[in-house]
């Protein structure tokens, strides 16, 4: 009897070695380690929470603004401040990885001037860029807007100022 007691302590444990237990993971209803079910899980996220959603700091940049920046907006801010950011800090605010906004841009069809702004953070170029393909006024700033903090101040003031098309000293 004492055997049938120590085996039902035993049954959400798997036997690995002679000697040796690990913890069975949690199975779902379709049979599936609880942790990897993407229906259960996206079930369980579409339910009421008592804490709010988890979001990427993209998407909500240190809390202070509450809705995604759409890249069309960073490139309409850029080219009307005429100054360049890296896309790392393009990437910060609308969402993804650095490496994954020149494909967003257009990638090689979307090359044009008023993309150019957005460079790299080593070379301070747009890459792949031909110099035909660049703004015209693109090196006329020695300044490169390098984080999001930065990026997302100054397009808010540039909103609050009413959008102007050409926006110095912001």
């Amino acid at each position: 009897m004492a055997g049938a007691v120590h085996s039902r302590k035993l049954d959400r444990f798997k036997f690995v070695g002679k000697d040796a237990v690990v913890p069975m993971a949690e199975s779902c209803k379709h049979g599936i380690d609880a942790r990897f079910c993407s229906l259960c899980n996206s079930a369980a996220a579409n339910q009421q929470s008592s804490h709010p959603p988890k979001r990427r700091r993209a998407a909500v940049h240190d809390n202070r603004h509450t809705s995604t920046i759409l890249l069309n907006e960073i490139v309409g801010y850029l080219n009307a401040a005429q100054l360049r950011a890296t896309y790392g800090a393009v990437a910060e605010l609308v969402g993804g990885i650095a490496q994954s906004v020149g494909d967003r841009l257009g990638g090689v069809a979307g090359r044009r001037p008023e993309a150019s702004w957005v460079v790299n953070s080593e070379t301070e170029m747009p890459t792949g860029y031909l110099p035909e393909q660049w703004h015209p006024a693109l090196r006329q700033s020695s300044h490169v807007i390098r984080n999001g903090d930065e990026l997302w101040q100054r397009h808010e003031e540039w909103k609050a100022a009413g959008a102007p098309s050409r926006c110095r000293g912001l």
